[in-house]
């Protein structure tokens, strides 16, 4: 169903309009808390093996903590090692806390297909973001394509599986079931 938009309406307007929408999406989460902190945790260990094992291995240079130590010591002056333990902990609220949330709020809501297909795309704008708005604006540079690639594979496989456990929309499945396409 298409609603008009009018943004001086604070009921229809599209402030209105995200907070109805995230509301309708924390509470279809909500559902299944369960699977969620399975969801958050299966997906940021993935993540954090591919980090610290895969990548290495296939000689990809790919340290998230080692990026925001640069980016805060660039931002609030002084030497990276002093932001190792605050760069350490972005790094997780990232991942437990921030991805999860802008996934269920948005990417889980809005593409269409399988969870699979909403896990890649989301994956890829994260890794997308992290290469091309994040690193450059930091003065990091783009570096090899190897980082692109490692970026990409860690994004990716964190958005896949982090979508794949939450499985689709409590409104999707009902109309699933149902025989009709969703609202």
């Amino acid at each position: 169903m298409i609603r008009r938009i009018d943004a001086a309406d604070p009921d229809t307007g599209l402030i209105g309009m995200i907070a109805e929408w995230s509301r309708e999406s924390i509470d279809d989460v909500s559902q299944s808390p369960k699977r969620l902190v399975i969801a958050i945790a299966a997906a940021t260990a993935a993540l954090e093996v591919f980090i610290h094992l895969i990548a290495p291995a296939i000689n990809v240079p790919l340290n998230p903590v080692s990026i925001l130590t640069v980016i805060n010591a660039t931002l609030f002056g002084g030497a990276p090692g002093q932001y190792m333990l605050i760069s350490s902990v972005e790094h997780w609220v990232l991942a437990l806390v921030i991805f999860p949330v802008l996934y269920v709020v948005t990417a889980r809501r809005i593409c269409p297909g399988p969870a699979a297909f909403r896990g890649i795309v989301f994956g890829t704008i994260l890794g997308l973001t992290a290469l091309f708005v994040i690193v450059p604006s930091r003065d990091f540079g783009i570096g090899s394509g190897t980082l692109l690639i490692g970026s990409m594979y860690a994004h990716v496989g964190y958005g896949v599986i982090l979508a794949v456990i939450l499985g689709q929309p409590l409104d999707e499945a009902i109309a699933d079931t149902e025989g009709q396409a969703p609202a």
